[in-house]
């Protein structure tokens, strides 16, 4: 506590709000527990940055009902959006995944 109010004093307005964020990323983070398959798929989703219901079960080698359920969860916990367009899902990542994937692998997001 002290050394909170000691941050927010000398601290800019903007550096308080990058260790506010930050700080907040990594509990957000703690709470996920995300399961291996919850975590290659978005991975997967990440890396591609939206991808159809069938290109994702064909990237990944997963069956249509397992992948179902991964993204059921990752939605749940605010990870994904899903999409659906002319009969077809589309899966992105929310605002909360992009945060969890750049702190769970920064080095995704490094230009080679």
């Amino acid at each position: 506590m002290i050394l909170r109010r000691l941050l927010k004093n000398t601290l800019s307005s903007t550096a308080h709000t990058v260790i506010t964020n930050l700080s907040k990323g990594v509990n957000m983070t703690k709470n996920l527990n995300l399961t291996t398959d919850e975590a290659l798929v978005l991975q997967q989703i990440s890396e591609s940055g939206e991808e159809d219901l069938t290109g994702l079960t064909e990237s990944l080698q997963m069956s249509r009902p397992k992948l179902m359920t991964q993204l059921s969860r990752l939605k749940n916990k605010g990870l994904i959006k899903i999409k659906t367009t002319a009969g077809d899902w589309w899966i992105s990542m929310s605002r909360r995944g992009k945060q969890t994937t750049h702190y769970l692998w920064p080095e995704m997001s490094l230009n080679y």
